[in-house]
Order: structure tokens, then C-alpha cells, then sequence
């Protein structure tokens, strides 16, 4: 490319900047003689595209307007930047006005560059920045919550509870207060996909979460542990009171009903004898859910690794001791 038609393509990409900015543009020189403006100033001076260039401000403007200019005018030709709002006939501010001295090659000043925003135009971009900003925080919000939920249950991922589980020991340390762990496991929820259908079984999750959260403090952590199991996080909360709130769940979740969305092949041990439905039903396409709990006491010096094994060892003899009921941990 030659250097002509480089100087070209430059000037073409900087009429369009000038072209496209949301302010009114001019170059004025020291005779104050127009020597170019985008169109917005065009219009401003009730000029069309090619009218007005080389001549005087003082015939484009009123004589008020100009005079009021003047000495701006003079301060930028000296080399000071000027910067003031133009008011309106009611005082109201109408635009800011930026007038940048332009230096030749020796350093004089050759010219000014003037920049006037629209008070209205400025208010609607500083509206439309602060549109995208809180767009921009929402979708970070978003993307935030995203990360640390677990899609079918609506609570924290398996990732996110246990951080919470790290953090709230770390605390519980710092300060010497209590923390509580709650495991719960829904009974035999195998059988529940495989009688009533996985659609039933994902609508016992979903609720199923919903009553923990419904159940704990808004300062409590509740998570999908993996499949069926959740597990709770309770700070400032001593083992008995998070055996209460266990309850709370345990109870509040038997006296959910459920439907069957697809039911399947009769329970039974393939040898013709039925067997006992450990899935609950109620007859027709109706149906409960229980839930086991285990639940353990931070002690100082226990970490999350022991703690988590406290617990899950107390759901452990809750399920052995015959399911739908709490079992507190051994003390360490």
C-alpha cells in the first residue's frame, strides 16, 4: 500500500470516528473561523453538510452567544484548556463545553478543538454505562450462582457445601463457638425411581430440598451431597439443637405426598410372592418419602475429613437401626 492511500484510509477511519461520536465536534482556527465539524455541530449551527466552512464564528453564531464565547476563546489560543457549561435561558445546564488548544509543529497553538455534550445526551450514555454495569454485575450474580448450585435440588453443589464446611470450621476455631453437621439420606430413593418413575424421583429431591431450606436459619448451609444425600451446615448451633432441626426436616418430609409419574413392574423378588413396598405406597399413584439423619458436633481439633466421617458414621446406625429416624454422633 502506498503512502498516500494509507493517509487516505486514515483520514477516512477518522472522519468516521468524529462522524460517529455522540458529541458535537469542530475545529476552529485563530481567526475563529470554522474549519471543520462533524454533522451533529453542523446541525447545531443550522448547517447542512459543506455549508459554513471558512467562515467566521461570529457570523454563525449571535453576537450574545459569541461575545460569551470570546474569552474562552482567547484563553484557549493561549495554551489553557477550558472547560464550562452552557446554560439555558432558565439557567438549566444545557451542554459541557471542552475547548482543547491544538499545537503546529514548533509547539504554537494553530487552532481549538471544540467538544460540546448534549446535557441529555451525557445523562443518557451515564444511564446506559450505569444499564450495563448492573447488567454486567447481575449476569456475574449469575454466572456466581451457577457454579456453586446444584441444578436439580436448587441448593449448594457438593463443591460449594463443602467450602462452606471449611470456612465455617475456620470460624468456629477463630471464635470457640459451636458447629453442627447434619447428613440426611433419603430411604430406599432407589426404589422410588425404579416404581414411581425418575420424574417422581427428581420431584422428591427438588421438595425434599425445599423443606431443609425452608426448615434452617438463613445463616444455615444446606447441600446436595451426591444422589440422595444432603448435608447441612449449622453454625453458632450446639448437637441438640441440630437433632431438633434434623426432626423438623424428618418430620415435614413424611407428610409430603407424592404421585407416580411412570410406575413400573409390581415390587416383588421375581418367586411370585410380593414383598413388603419399602418405597411407601399409599395406594394408587400416591406415595411418601422418608429421610435418615446423622448428625455430629465440631469439637477443637476435629477437621473436616473427621467430622464428615462422624456424621455419615451416625446416618449409618440410623439406616441400621431401621431408616426414617436421627441418630447423634459419637463424641470423639
Amino acid at each position: 500500500m502506498s503512502e498516500t492511500h494509507k493517509n487516505q484510509d486514515e483520514l477516512l477511519a477518522l472522519r468516521s470516528i468524529v462522524e460517529a461520536s455522540p458529541a458535537s465536534l469542530a475545529f476552529i482556527d485563530r481567526e475563529y473561523r470554522l474549519v471543520a465539524a462533524n454533522r451533529r455541530r453542523l446541525s447545531e449551527l443550522g448547517l447542512k453538510a459543506g455549508q459554513g466552512i471558512g467562515t467566521s464564528l461570529s457570523s454563525l453564531m449571535s453576537s450574545e452567544l459569541f461575545e460569551r464565547r470570546a474569552p474562552h476563546f482567547e484563553a484557549c489560543l493561549g495554551g489553557a484548556s477550558q472547560r464550562f457549561m452552557e446554560l439555558s435561558p432558565d439557567g438549566k445546564v444545557v451542554d459541557e463545553v471542552n475547548l482543547q488548544p491544538v499545537r503546529g509543529d514548533g509547539g504554537e497553538v494553530c487552532g481549538i478543538v471544540e467538544s460540546r455534550l448534549h446535557r441529555e445526551t451525557k445523562e443518557s450514555l451515564e444511564r446506559r454505562l450505569d444499564e450495563r454495569e448492573h447488567a454486567l454485575v447481575e449476569a456475574e450474580n449469575e454466572l456466581r450462582r451457577l457454579s456453586t448450585t446444584d441444578s436439580l435440588s436448587g441448593s449448594l453443589n457438593r463443591g460449594a457445601i463443602l467450602a462452606a464446611l471449611e470456612e465455617e470450621i475456620r470460624r468456629a476455631l477463630r471464635y470457640d463457638r459451636p458447629l453442627s453437621l447434619v447428613l440426611f439420606d433419603l430411604d430406599h430413593f432407589k426404589l422410588v425411581n425404579d416404581i414411581h418413575g425418575r420424574a417422581a424421583g427428581d420431584e422428591a429431591i427438588r421438595r425434599f430440598s425445599a423443606i431443609c431450606r425452608a426448615s434452617f436459619r438463613n445463616t444455615d448451609y444446606v447441600g446436595r451431597y451426591g444422589g440422595e444425600e444432603f448435608l447441612a451446615v449449622l453454625p453458632e448451633v450446639e448437637s441438640r439443637g441440630a437433632i431438633e432441626a434434623a426432626e423438623r426436616v424428618r418430620t415435614s418430609l413424611q407428610s409430603e405426598r407424592f404421585r407416580s409419574v411412570a410406575v413400573q413392574a409390581p415390587w416383588g423378588d421375581g418367586s411370585g410372592q410380593g414383598k413388603e413396598n419399602p418405597a411407601h405406597s399409599l395406594g394408587g399413584d400416591e406415595f411418601t418419602v422418608t429421610a435418615s439423619a446423622g448428625v455430629a458436633g465440631w469439637e477443637k481439633g476435629v477437621d473436616s475429613d473427621r467430622l464428615l466421617a462422624s456424621v455419615d458414621a451416625a446416618l449409618y446406625r440410623a439406616k441400621e437401626h431401621g431408616r426414617n429416624r436421627v441418630e447423634p454422633g459419637l463424641r470423639h
